[in-house]
């Protein structure tokens, strides 16, 4: 074999050079780059990638929350800096380190655990309380994943949120601790306030046209006009299928029939229990000790002890123990078999003992039966219907998907074969830029990584063609540009009014910043009470404030900045004065006059309202002290150019 490998070198080369150069050829030097390197991804965490997918993703969500949290009408363009950026990048590197930490301590989320966190997701339980299943469906098929895919995210995050929640079950605070803090938190301090505000100095700014031409070309890429496109897109999804699917009275009436059981409630009873702990591996005398103790209770409960009161103080059950064993309504399928067996046979009122399960030993007694009842037909058929409307449209969709992908790659000028073999509606949208466009909402197909990437290549803009289909798990999308706004400098006379408005912004910032360090120099210089208010008066044109009362735990409107500079500040000579830079919110000054201790009768009160807090900013110290010694010891590379704002 070797030697017919060096007879025929020059063929092997010549074959070896037809496969590399098309290569170079269609991803040039930069792709080839990509593969050595990584591909697309923007870091690595002890080897497990995060991609740029996962990234755009993150980003795209986190700039979402801060333009709702804005208010909802921001330009995403104006938020979107390389701190943001690589803050979002950090959030990603955590969550890989903490699934690592989850997966080698071999923490697994049971099924049941998992159906609750299901259960808990607002909207899925309907108003007769049985889990609606279509809706759930919707929510998976909206987010663009599979069941599977869904259920093994959130199992991953339910995996992540063990070692917080252990963290913050295991934390506590030392009683002195506890004690001075309480103290801190509960002192008061009261200071006279005076603020110079930017926006009473906007109105006597008037900024030459030298300091407007200076602020845009130092900031000139800030005012740039980003790169858009103009696109035109279908969506082939279930939904759409479903809204023109076609289903005979017959058919519903034979689901009905075939599925009774479905619609069929099944008889609940509600119950409560004492339950007297017992290991499966005790010894032959604790199993005794234990059946003595039940046998016990059971006796008290037949000579009319009540059965609450003994359940809150003798059960070994702490989810029921507390509601006197109250175990509310359950199905036979919830309990353990010798359990349900027992509950099922009884009548409401009776009490029967001692059942054993693998638990321990049980005392029970009933309280209500809510007897199970099979919905009528007219009461389920609207549901009947959509149910098998949802099933022939995925049935269409699987079908349809590959005759979908191969219309709009064979026909890749235009998206009206496919608008007309499926009955579609073609869309248009504009000003979609690469980081997609927020208005749409994140889970529109526009907004997904994979389109954005395949419109933003450059042989889409420059070809005008359909993109591949892009399956997004329940829609399937194609798209093609109709217009390419390259990114281009907007000059000054374009955004003058933009540029006007900012500096003197930025100038009534500084004369307030001005004016309130000179008001401080002021008052720290003002030997008598006249001269301090003549100062404050010259500053302002107001008077002295009239004093108030602040504590960590009541700060009124002051914000973090300014409270923290008062309670750091030292009290060993009263009064004394401070200055606060608020940055954009200009200038203030405090004067702080008098510190009160805390109440001693209020202790009691503040360590009740802020305990959980103390715990809870205790425990989070600790899982930022516990991430970054993890992410210390791993081994983490970051590719920071893949997560620059993309260019054309």
């Amino acid at each position: 074999m070797f030697d017919s490998v060096r007879k025929h070198q020059r063929i092997l080369l010549f074959v070896v050079v037809l496969l590399i150069f098309p290569a170079f050829a269609f991803f040039g030097i930069q792709g080839y780059d990509r593969f050595l390197s990584g591909g697309d991804d923007v870091a690595q965490v002890n080897g497990e990638p995060v991609t740029r997918a996962d990234f755009e993703q993150a980003h795209r969500e986190q700039l979402e929350r801060m333009r709702q949290m804005l208010g909802g009408t921001v330009d995403t363009q104006l938020i979107d800096t390389p701190q943001l950026r690589a803050q979002v990048l950090e959030n990603l590197i955590v969550q890989k380190v903490m699934a690592q930490h989850a997966r080698e301590s071999r923490i697994a989320i049971s099924d049941v655990r998992l159906r609750e966190a299901i259960r808990s997701i607002p909207g899925l339980i309907g108003a007769d309380g049985r889990f609606d299943m279509e809706r759930y469906r919707s929510l998976v098929n909206a987010r663009g994943r599979s069941e599977a895919g869904y259920e093994a995210e959130m199992r991953r995050d339910l995996a992540m949120q063990a070692l917080p929640d252990a963290l913050y079950d295991s934390s506590w605070v030392p009683a002195a601790v506890g004690d001075r803090l309480y103290q801190i938190l509960g002192e008061k301090r009261v200071v006279q306030e005076v603020r110079i505000d930017p926006a009473r100095l906007a109105a006597g700014v008037n900024p030459s046209e030298e300091q407007l031409k200076a602020h845009f070309e130092q900031r000139a890429d800030q005012y740039q006009q980003p790169e858009a496109l103009s696109v035109q897109y279908v969506v082939l999804d279930a939904q759409g299928l479903s809204e023109r699917a076609e289903v005979r009275a017959s058919e519903v009436e034979t689901f009905y029939e075939q599925n009774k059981a479905r619609y069929t409630t099944a008889e609940e009873r509600r119950a409560s229990h004492i339950l007297v702990q017992v290991d499966p591996k005790a010894s032959a005398a604790d199993r005794e000790a234990a059946r003595s103790k039940a046998n016990g209770l059971l006796e008290k409960i037949k000579s009319g002890e009540d059965f609450a009161a003994l359940a809150k103080t003798a059960s070994d059950d702490p989810g029921s123990a507390p509601q006197g064993g109250d175990l509310g309504f359950f199905t036979r399928e919830l309990m353990v078999k010798p359990f349900a067996d027992a509950a099922f046979q009884m009548k409401p009122g009776e009490v029967r003992g001692l059942i054993e399960t693998e638990f321990g030993l049980h005392i029970i007694r009933l309280a209500e039966v809510r007897e199970g009842k099979v919905r009528p037909i007219d009461e389920v058929r609207a549901e009947i219907t959509t149910s098998l409307k949802r099933e022939i449209a995925s049935r269409q969709l699987a079908e349809s998907a590959d005759t979908f992908t191969n219309m709009v790659y064979e026909q890749p000028d235009s998206l009206d074969p496919v608008v007309e073999r499926f009955g579609l509606k073609l869309q248009t949208q504009t000003d979609l830029s690469r980081a997609g466009l927020a208005a749409l909402g994140r889970e529109h197909p526009l907004n997904q990584p994979k389109v954005l990437a395949a419109l933003f290549k450059d042989d889409s803009i420059r070809d005008r063609r359909n993109i591949e289909a892009v399956d997004l798990g329940g829609r399937i999308v194609s798209a093609r540009v109709i217009e390419h706004r390259p990114a281009r400098q907007r000059t000054l006379d374009d955004v003058r009014d933009e540029v006007r408005v900012a500096v003197i912004r930025e100038q009534a910032v500084r004369l307030a910043q001005e004016r309130g360090k000179s008001l401080l120099a002021a008052m720290q210089a003002a030997s008598t009470d006249e001269a301090l208010a003549a100062a404050v008066q010259t500053a302002t044109d107001q008077p002295l404030p009239a004093p108030k009362e602040l504590s960590r735990l009541e700060p009124g409107e002051l914000d973090s900045q300014a409270l923290n500079a008062i309670f750091k500040a030292s009290t060993v000579k009263l009064p004394i004065n401070l200055g606060v830079d608020l940055g954009d919110r200009g200038y203030a000054v405090y004067r702080l006059t008098q510190v009160r201790a805390a109440d001693p009768s209020k202790i009691e009160e503040i360590r009740k309202a802020s305990a959980e807090s103390v715990q809870r900013a205790i425990a989070e110290q600790d899982l930022r002290d516990y991430l970054d010694s993890r992410k210390a010891a791993s081994e983490i590379t970051r590719t920071l150019s893949r997560i620059s704002p993309q260019r054309p």
